[in-house]
């Protein structure tokens, strides 16, 4: 009767054990982690949650590999960070929630704007991400893919700044001229990408799919201004 016993509860413990290997990972411990002008980014612990970049930082990296930081809820870049950078790719970080990106970042066009076709952004497969945001001056040397991807829960993308003449301004037209001759009221991101949001289709130079909570886009001026195909469409699938 004892080994009778032992033989019918071994299933029971199988299922056990399988249930257990399959069920999703505890969410990580809370680990902050800033990484200043005199810390290297590779010594940071790939079980950060929240990463934030200061100013003026890692501009001698070449190539940016942040898809190793896989418990990553929340990234911040500081000003003037990555200059050097020729791909941004962030494709799989299942947990991050929120990307901030300063001003004059992953360029070296500061200020003003580039024309690279080797330089692309890329954004795949991070379910749980809500909102993008990066300001003026930013990605301005990008002319290569603008690609977002599989990313249901992104709510809006927000890029560069809006910039408007003083209400005292506004209807004066040599004023108003004026005012936007200086380049700091331009933002000049992805200055020479083509900007496409297209529900379920391909487009060269830029890929938007799949992002069915998408509620807000906030283009600043000058933002993707050189582009040789602007087109935002929805389908309904």
């Amino acid at each position: 009767m004892y080994y009778s016993s032992v033989a019918n509860l071994a299933p029971i413990h199988r299922a056990n054990k399988v249930a257990n290997e399959n069920a999703p990972a505890p969410a990580p411990a809370p680990l902050r982690i800033t990484v200043t002008e005199f810390m290297n980014l590779s010594n940071v612990s790939l079980q950060v949650t929240d990463l934030e970049i200061s100013y003026n930082c890692c501009n001698d990296l070449i190539s940016l590999d942040l898809n190793k930081f896989q418990c990553l809820r929340s990234l911040e870049i500081g000003v003037k960070c990555f200059e050097s950078v020729e791909t941004f790719a962030i494709d799989g970080l299942h947990q991050l929630r929120t990307l901030k990106i300063g001003m004059n970042s992953f360029t070296k066009a500061k200020d003003f704007y580039g024309n690279d076709e080797s330089k692309s952004f890329h954004i795949l497969n991070c379910e749980l991400l809500e909102s993008i945001e990066i300001d003026k001056y930013c990605f301005s040397d990008f002319a290569g893919d603008f690609e977002l991807k599989n990313l249901p829960s992104l709510r809006s993308i927000s890029i560069g700044r809006i910039s408007k003449p003083p209400k005292d301004q506004e209807d004066d037209e040599l004023q108003s001229v004026i005012f936007y001759a200086f380049n700091e009221n331009w933002s000049f991101n992805f200055y020479s990408s083509s900007f496409v949001i297209r529900g379920s289709d391909v487009i060269l130079y830029m890929l938007l799919l799949d992002l069915p909570n998408l509620q807000s886009i906030t283009l600043g001026n000058c933002v993707f201004d050189n582009s040789l195909t602007t087109i935002i469409e929805s389908i309904d699938v």
